[in-house]
């Protein structure tokens, strides 16, 4: 699916293409060029942007002074800006107190970010300029400005018959408390489209429509969009109202007369909860995963491993650990900055992600220590074949921060689980493995085995004797 929302990306930078052009252009955004202000206010006197996302230093001016010029011209457009870091930036041009600055930008993203920073917040952006748009089509279309303390809404309906289409359409109308931008579609296709070009707030449909019968519409629509599905029928039946409910629905409402009040605040209530629970997922997405990578952290590690586990007890199956460790990473934070020791990390959390399967799980424990879960071995063979993939992969050097490829390695320790295995002796097993890895001189896997059983009780044995010593 091509995306119609046109970003202008101004960056000081000789690189072609560079890290943000390649995402967004992989991304299917139509994306116009820019590197200086000049470039970029000539741009925009041809196009109109959506999201314009500027770097704050630029050769011939600054990035600030480039969105004031543009939100004259362009006022529905979305603004992002590229940093450095807040010191090296921020302060020069003294952000936090610029109120028209802070006013006009929706996200800073400091260097280094990632894909999947930069394409959230530049999706936000769409959403957001999308929104603007709908609430000056509302003006328009109501000829008077939202009052205080009434709700607007952007409303998509579903309905093949037209006069149900206009009753709903005269009962919403009729309400007090809210003001509504209405789209219609006939069809389940047609609306398909007009959810690529606009961001709805509530989709109201028909369960039964010419090109999808019953439940298929729902289904369809909760797997095209995260925006809640309210299903619309004009035959009372409980149980196909539970089950619309179970496929994702927010409520079901019967057609006909109605209360103005009452189906506009089943529709408030829907969009509610909905957002309700899309902020209660964006928390424990926080709570379960590393800030820096986006990878799962130590407690959802473990928690997916005790699940993994347990389907390996039913299934008769293999679970492999692999205690991954970057060899040299302090040296890079030491010698480089922090800065480049977080694009390490980054990276790394993104070659941990592709070395494995979909069904496996990358985690980040904190530092310079990740770890993977792999599910369904055949045999254990699979989690080395793994582990020395992952091993090739840190091995290749890194992006370059301040003109330096930072090159490291990874010791990386590899366990696998037996029958009635208990959660902390496999963990313990694969970091004991680990540590083996970087004595034996680092960058390189090693395997948990009786043999290094043997020397780690020879090991600890050895420790009160030179204690004592």
């Amino acid at each position: 699916m091509t995306d119609s929302s046109r970003i202008l990306l101004v960056e000081n930078t000789s690189e072609a293409p560079s890290q943000a052009s390649s995402c967004l252009l992989g991304a299917d955004y139509h994306v116009d060029l820019a590197n200086t202000v000049s470039e970029a206010q000539s741009l925009s006197l041809d196009h109109v942007y959506d999201v314009v996302i500027t770097e704050m230093m630029l050769d011939d001016g600054n990035g600030l002074d480039l969105i004031r010029h543009l939100y004259a011209q362009q006022p529905d457009a979305t603004f992002l800006m590229f940093a450095d870091t807040v010191t090296n930036d921020a302060h020069r041009l003294d952000l936090p107190n610029d109120d028209q600055a802070a006013a006009l930008i929706s996200q800073i993203l400091f260097r280094p970010w990632s894909d999947k920073q930069l394409m959230e917040a530049v999706g936000s952006a769409v959403r957001m300029h999308r929104a603007r748009i709908s609430h000056s089509r509302l003006t328009q279309t109501t000829g008077v400005k939202p009052e205080r303390g009434v709700t607007n809404y952007n409303l998509l309906i579903i309905e093949d018959d037209e006069l149900d289409a206009a009753l709903i359409k005269r009962t919403l109308r009729a309400s007090q408390s809210c003001r509504f931008v209405i789209h219609w579609a006939e069809r389940l296709s047609d609306a398909m489209r007009i959810l690529e070009e606009e961001v709805f707030d509530a989709i109201l449909s028909d369960l039964s429509l010419p090109d999808a019968r019953g439940l298929t519409s729902v289904a369809v629509l909760r797997q095209a969009t995260e925006t809640p599905v309210i299903v619309m029928s004009g035959m009372e039946d409980p149980l196909t109202a539970i089950q619309t409910i179970q496929m994702g629905a927010q409520d079901f409402i019967l057609k006909g007369p109605s209360d103005p009040t009452d189906v506009t605040q089943r529709i408030r209530f829907a969009i509610e909860r909905s957002r309700t629970l899309a902020h209660l997922a964006h928390l424990a997405h926080l709570a379960w995963h590393h800030p820096l990578t986006g990878l799962p952290n130590r407690g959802l590690f473990r928690e997916r491993l005790g699940e993994a586990l347990k389907r390996a007890k039913r299934n008769d199956g293999l679970v492999g650990v692999l205690f991954v460790d970057l060899d040299g990473f302090k040296i890079i934070n030491d010698t480089l900055g922090h800065d480049a020791g977080d694009v390490v990390l980054i990276e790394t959390a993104r070659r941990l992600q592709l070395t494995c399967r979909e069904s496996d799980t990358a985690a980040h424990l904190g530092g310079d220590e990740f770890a993977l879960i792999l599910e369904g071995l055949s045999e254990m063979a699979d989690a080395t074949m793994v582990a020395e993939r992952v091993v090739s992969s840190i091995a290749t050097p890194f992006p370059t921060v301040h003109g330096v490829s930072p090159q490291l390695s990874a010791s990386v320790g590899i366990a696998w689980s037996t029958p009635n295995e208990e959660m902390e002796e496999l963990i313990r097993r694969a970091d004991a493995a680990m540590y083996r890895a970087k004595r034996m001189g680092k960058n390189r896997a090693r395997a948990w085995s009786a043999s290094l059983l043997e020397e780690m009780k020879e090991l600890s044995r050895s420790i009160p004797a030179k204690a004592a010593g």
